[in-house]
């Protein structure tokens, strides 16, 4: 996985195109992401880019 695609990615996984977000989808391709990213000793950047990612996710409105 190289850093340009970190860069410059854009949705979330397992999101459609309104936005709506499979939960085990996305929960499936973070560990997987994870694993790669700390095998290739990217993990701390790794988790500021998936977090970066999910925090402009659009929220749920049945989510508190």
């Amino acid at each position: 996985m190289h850093m340009d695609v970190l860069c410059e990615w854009a949705h979330v996984p397992g999101a459609d195109d309104d936005g709506l977000i499979d939960a085990v989808t996305l929960e499936a391709w973070v560990k997987k992401a994870r694993k790669l990213l700390a095998e290739v000793g990217r993990g701390e950047i790794g988790d500021q880019k998936i977090g970066e990612i999910l925090s402009a996710a659009v929220r749920q409105p049945d989510e508190p």
